[in-house]
């Protein structure tokens, strides 16, 4: 979960920065950490809905017949599979590997840069977010 200061608790930030305006008061937050199972989560999920819908589409757009009549023998008793005929079926395998793939893949990238947030965080301080609280 992300540690959050507000101005009035980050030293080198002065509390007259806060100005009072017609919707609320502007606070200044330094995020501190993220958290590295959440982005994990969060990023795994987001690539994984956007591997799906790729993989489908590039599954039925992308394959010639010919292609699908040499590789049907290999997949119709797959047990993931619906009995669809050629082109579709492949479509439904791909974005089946597309999901998989790019949700691993993208939960793993983002894993490692909110670790690399978090080191440098700590060098260096986090990002400072200046926010409106409405009334």
């Amino acid at each position: 979960m992300p540690s959050i200061q507000s101005e009035n608790e980050v030293g080198s930030l002065a509390p007259h920065r806060c100005k009072q305006r017609e919707g609320g008061k502007v606070r200044t937050i330094e995020l501190k950490r993220v958290g590295v199972w959440s982005a994990f989560k969060f990023f795994g999920g987001m690539f994984m809905m956007i591997g799906l819908v790729l993989g489908f589409f590039f599954g039925l757009l992308g394959i010639p017949d010919s292609l699908v009549l040499k590789i049907l023998p290999l997949i119709q008793d797959a047990p993931f599979v619906i009995s669809f005929t050629g082109s579709a079926r492949l479509g439904v395998m791909a974005g089946i590997s597309f999901a998989l793939f790019y949700g691993i893949a993208g939960g793993l990238i983002y894993t490692i840069f909110s670790l690399l947030y978090n080191i440098f965080a700590i060098i260096f301080g986090g990002v400072k977010v200046k926010i409106e609280e409405k009334a």
